[in-house]
């Protein structure tokens, strides 16, 4: 899926688009006012988020490019032969699958420190800029009510990744990837399970890329709720109207694509705003 030639998605609920554009209206309204009070460039965690995601897309191209070649090989190992192109390519899946991970756990504390950017700026302390930290206080009540409703679903998935996450870095787990047949398609899927635990780690059966793709459509389907929430607080903070019908769209193409395009082929992740153009 990753890498399609001339793929191209269009998209209202992209988290760096929204930014732009709030930062555009922002010096629209110093021109205005003449207050010359709004600071310049973008803040740091945001430039942090946009590098972040950049990895994740790239990891997701690799890991792809990788698991399509190994599933390949794989019908075509046999005792005694040489697996010298299998094993280089199941090594680097290995690691690019772990990569994956990582990145995103520290793309979500990216995510965090926008919140705590945007609300410390307008007077509202107390944001953590970890992620964790943030559900952690959203479930003991102690962030504004409309920061724990948008999210309460995070409460579900976040806890999965985070494990998984230190389960890496902290814990020395080996995630292998292992094959089944897949009996709609033909040929073999890729599955992944704890090198510590010899445990799949599965979501329903269905593989390692729907593993990262349901992952992606939680993540995106938060930041649908967390542009809705904004919407209404840079009204109140800044005096500016926005909503779903009058945002403006973001044009993702080729590999700037893939965390979404993982969400919507792997994860099921659907919008009315969306667009594809394959």
């Amino acid at each position: 899926m990753c890498g399609e030639k001339f793929m191209e998605i269009t998209h209202k609920n992209y988290l760096i688009g929204y930014l732009s554009h709030w930062q555009s209206a922002m010096k629209s309204r110093e021109v205005v006012r003449h207050s010359g009070t709004f600071a310049a460039g973008l803040p740091q965690p945001v430039k942090s988020f946009t590098r972040r995601e950049y990895g994740i897309c790239l990891m997701l191209e690799l890991l792809d490019d990788r698991l399509k070649q190994i599933e390949y090989l794989v019908k075509d190992i046999e005792p005694g032969k040489d697996i010298g192109l299998f094993s280089k390519g199941y090594s680097e899946a290995m690691t690019f699958m772990d990569m994956a991970y990582i990145f995103v756990r520290s793309f979500l504390d990216d995510v965090s420190g926008i919140i705590e950017y945007l609300y410390k700026s307008n007077k509202m302390a107390g944001i953590p800029k970890s992620f964790s930290d943030l559900l952690k206080k959203a479930k003991a009540g102690r962030v504004p009510a409309d920061l724990i409703q948008i999210l309460q679903p995070c409460q579900d998935w976040f806890p999965k990744l985070k494990k998984g996450r230190d389960d890496i870095v902290h814990e020395y787990e080996t995630n292998f990837i292992g094959f089944v047949m897949n009996p709609k398609k033909g040929g073999w899927t890729s599955i992944q399970f704890s090198g510590k635990t010899r445990g799949v780690i599965e979501n329903g059966g269905v593989g390692i890329r729907a593993n990262l793709g349901v992952l992606l459509a939680d993540y995106q389907s938060f930041i649908d709720d967390l542009l809705d929430l904004w919407d209404r607080k840079f009204f109140e903070w800044y005096g500016i109207v926005s909503s779903r019908n009058s945002r403006p769209s973001s044009i993702l193409e080729g590999r700037s694509a893939n965390m979404l395009l993982w969400a919507i082929d792997y994860g099921k992740y659907t919008n009315d705003e969306l667009l594809i153009s394959r």
